[in-house]
């Protein structure tokens, strides 16, 4: 080999080396720079601060700003087992310490603790039974390892049970369930902020760095149209005859009846908002969340008459001393058999009403034809929904004509063939008592958001008239005679005051007809008569020692209301109304 080529062949292996090692460095420069920047990545990742700041949920308040329902701080309780484990922390002096603040005794929390002895987070507080921030101080004076003390916002119900179906509740993701707080939540929904900026090596946060800094906003507030003490006196007697009577249950509702405004709203039996975790399947737990007063529909029995017989006067059908053959307590129609449940011969149309007659009732409904019937009961509300701002309300059922048979005509006017809401039927009342106006119920006066700003208002709307002022004081005149002597809602008569009201007593549907020993019993009533103010019906499901509406529901009437017209200073009678000698 030449020295020429020799040459040439050293230089092209240094130029090799050479650039074998300057990949190697540019490399390694490579590496350590990435290596750097991961590194510094890191440090300022650290040194991230994320919080997320919460606001409390909206409050629901009764008509006179009392809170029925607001958010509390409170102290969520867990603990660590596995971090107790490897600091040697004695399970049972920290079970015997923390038995003594919370509702657990020391060996059923001891026993929890072995348990979960491989988890690293057991609360032991839920729903109810979170401790206040006094409790939790006095925890921290233990310094208990591997106990944690969270603050959280707790929904919390002012009246316990009192309104629960009404309000609803709010579940562990702090949507609302069930009443107000699932029908309003977009409102009562509070928006969480978030902080975003660093911290020093101490943790401390450094302010002038803070990048995001976005402030929570509470919920907006709903104010209802109800009234605490309303509700507390009209629960307090429904709960009594549900509980003399022996029935399964029994609901209420106290209306405005120039507005619409519901001022109490009760079902019977309810349930704890703050003691509501049970499973899905359990219907007899599940059902105690229903509101009955608009999520159960029933056949009314007599109190439905009340439609009926309106009809027919404001059609110019009757008049009220015309004469209805009662057929002495049997009526063959159709070929089947119409009783009274006492026989009565020849009835003036005014003692139909009185003593509640189903064959005079009847007779009444068949003067109207069908289509008559049908359409006057569409005007009164029945067969559609109240649209009263509350989920779960039921459409009720009212058949259209081309589905009647023969006799419909004759059991509808009775309240059979035919289903309504509590809610349905004293709308329908109001309406008698309003001139005959029917109102729009509602139940929420207004929403209030974080700055005050009113975004949402209540008022009285008419939604129809199905009968004149004429028919309407005609029907109160005559309504009024149900609770005087001799007639079947004598119960709710009132000390100073003229009660317009309708009984009510229907046998239950059952597979192939209807029971013979289980009934729905009800009464709905108008005070004053003569110039209504307030207007409440009872219902009571199959009570056992008064079955009929004047014996166990009409009582209540009278029990809640007498208190009630003096708490809204509704002036006593001063016009006397019809007696039975005219």
């Amino acid at each position: 080999m030449s020295d020429r080529h020799q040459k040439i062949l050293m230089l092209l292996v240094g130029l090799g080396v050479f650039l074998g090692c300057s990949g190697i460095i540019a490399k390694m420069v490579f590496l350590r720079i990435h290596e750097t920047e991961g590194k510094a990545k890191q440090f300022i990742a650290s040194r991230r601060t994320y919080r997320e700041l919460k606001a409390a949920r909206g409050k629901i308040l009764d008509r006179n700003g009392k809170i029925l329902a607001m958010d509390k701080l409170m102290i969520k309780v867990a603990v660590d087992p596995v971090f107790m484990r490897e600091q040697s922390v004695s399970f049972e002096d920290t079970a015997r310490i923390l038995s003594e603040h919370l509702v657990q005794d020391s060996d059923t929390l001891n026993g929890l603790f072995e348990a979960n002895s491989n988890r690293r987070y057991v609360p032991l507080t839920d729903f109810g039974n979170h401790i206040t921030i006094d409790v939790a101080d006095a925890i921290r004076t233990n310094k208990l390892k591997g106990v944690r003390l969270d603050e959280e916002l707790v929904r919390f119900y002012t009246e316990g049970k009192t309104l629960s179906q009404l309000l609803g509740i709010v579940n562990a993701k702090q949507d609302g369930v069930y009443g107000i707080e699932q029908r309003y939540d977009k409102y009562l929904k509070s928006t969480p902020g978030l902080i975003q900026g660093e911290r020093d090596a101490r943790q401390k946060e450094i302010h002038p760095r803070r990048m995001v800094d976005l402030r929570p906003r509470r919920g907006s507030d709903v104010t209802l149209t109800i009234d605490q003490y309303t509700q507390y006196i009209v629960e307090k007697e429904l709960i009594a005859a549900v509980e003399e009577q022996g029935a399964l249950g029994g609901w209420a509702i106290l209306q405005k009846v120039k507005t619409g405004e519901i001022l109490a709203m009760v079902g019977c039996p309810s349930f704890d908002p703050l003691n509501f975790r049970f499973s899905a399947d359990d219907t007899a737990k599940t059902d105690l969340f229903r509101n009955r007063c608009i999520g159960d529909s029933f056949e009314p029995g007599s109190i439905f008459k009340v439609a009926v017989i309106a009809a027919a006067f404001n059609e110019g059908l009757i008049q009220k001393d015309q004469i209805i053959n009662c057929e002495h307590g049997t009526w063959h129609y159709g070929g089947r058999p119409l009783r009274d449940y006492h026989p009565y011969g020849e009835l003036s149309v005014a003692d139909v009403v009185k003593k509640s007659s189903n064959i005079g009732s009847a007779k009444i409904a068949l003067m109207l034809g069908n289509s008559g019937l049908y359409n006057y009961l569409r005007a009164f509300g029945i067969g559609s929904k109240t649209g009263v701002e509350l989920p779960g309300e039921e459409l009720g059922l009212l058949y259209p004509v081309n589905k009647w048979t023969a006799i419909s005509p004759t059991r509808i006017a009775m309240g059979h063939e035919v289903a309504v809401t509590a809610l349905q039927m004293l709308n329908m009342m109001c309406a008698v008592g309003n001139n005959g106006r029917l109102m729009q119920p509602y139940i929420v006066s207004k929403v209030v958001d974080w700055r005050g700003v009113v975004i949402s208002e209540g008022n009285p709307k008419q939604i129809g008239r199905p009968i004149t002022a004429q028919t309407a004081s005609l029907m109160c005149t005559l309504l009024a005679r149900v609770t005087d002597q001799g007639g079947t809602g004598r119960s709710a008569a009132l000390e100073g005051y003229r009660v317009a009201g309708k009984t009510g007593t229907a046998q239950k549907p059952i597979p192939g007809g209807y029971s013979s020993t289980l009934n729905i019993s009800s009464f709905m009533g108008l005070v004053p008569a003569h110039a209504p103010e307030l207007g409440m019906i009872v219902v009571l499901d199959s009570p056992k020692k008064q079955r009929t509406g004047g014996g166990s529901a009409a009582p209540v009437f009278k029990r809640a209301m007498q208190p009630l017209l003096k708490y809204y200073d509704v002036p006593p009678d001063q016009v006397q109304l019809a007696s039975d000698n005219h």
